[in-house]
């Protein structure tokens, strides 16, 4: 599997537009599934399904609509970009520890 739980991916692909290049935490791996990771977004707002706000915060997804978040470390990162993967990163922490 490409991901494991407690890793960032970023949305990609969606039929809703919106849930698009937000980032997700992988929750749990179900290698059986069709859709095998169970995500969240970082932010606690609920993903778009069917046009509208899903009923649970977290949702199962497709290799095809995830991709890794790009690495901080490689050439090429403006300032801007790596402030803002920083802030992401510190808020994911935050999240994990159950902080707002």
């Amino acid at each position: 599997m490409r991901f494991k739980p407690g890793d960032l991916a970023i949305v990609q692909h969606s039929r809703w537009a919106v849930n698009n290049d937000k980032i997700a935490l992988i929750l749990a791996v179900d290698s059986t599934r069709e859709a095998p990771y169970q995500i969240r977004r970082i932010d606690g707002q609920r993903w778009i399904a069917d046009g509208r706000p899903h009923d649970s915060p977290s949702i199962w997804a497709a290799p095809r609509y995830l991709r890794p978040l790009p690495d901080l470390d490689r050439e090429g990162w403006s300032d801007w970009e790596a402030i803002q993967q920083l802030q992401m990163q510190r808020k994911v922490e935050r999240l994990l520890r159950g902080e707002k």
